[in-house]
């Protein structure tokens, strides 16, 4: 807040892993703020509309009705990701945020922020069986028989065939 001059921030996470459910910032979030964010592909910015996230705010920094303006910076793994939180910046003047400001730096806060924030995440879920090689681990796999003939024989991999890939 000091370092960018941010007067008042928030800060939400849902579906955090049980050992951070504790955590201040994974109280509870209604579904409207839940939807807000997972519908916002770039962050918002402009007037205080009396959104939630403002509540967050002032839980921490007093009183929320001197937040004229606000940005909100949705929070996910990574961009192809579901939202898992929201960022919420907010200033008592009215221009700071507003709706025709770039939102470049924003957005890399996010990924950023998201990208650290979502350790408190359950692990992502993996499939028990084995799932079919990609075109990359077969390369790889050609690449790694190519390279054990290419000892034995002394030959160069472009005269050994590579084998055929269903």
């Amino acid at each position: 807040q000091q370092q960018f001059l941010v007067p008042r921030a928030g800060l939400r996470l849902w579906g955090v892993d049980a050992a951070h459910a504790s955590l201040p910032q994974a109280a509870a979030v209604s579904d409207d703020a839940k939807s807000f964010a997972a519908d916002l592909v770039q962050p918002y910015c402009g007037a205080n509309t009396g959104t939630e996230a403002v509540r967050w705010m002032s839980a921490a920094e007093g009183d929320a009705t001197h937040v004229a303006s606000l940005a909100l910076v949705p929070l996910r793994r990574s961009s192809a990701d579901p939202v898992f939180g929201l960022l919420a910046l907010g200033s008592p003047d009215p221009t700071r945020y507003s709706a025709d400001m770039a939102t470049d730096f924003l957005a890399r806060l996010g990924e950023v922020a998201g990208a650290a924030l979502s350790r408190l995440l359950p692990p992502p879920a993996t499939s028990i069986r084995a799932a079919p090689c990609s075109t990359s681990c077969l390369r790889a796999g050609r690449r790694s028989a190519a390279n054990r003939l290419q000892k034995r024989c002394g030959r160069s991999n472009r005269s050994i065939p590579s084998p055929r890939v269903c």
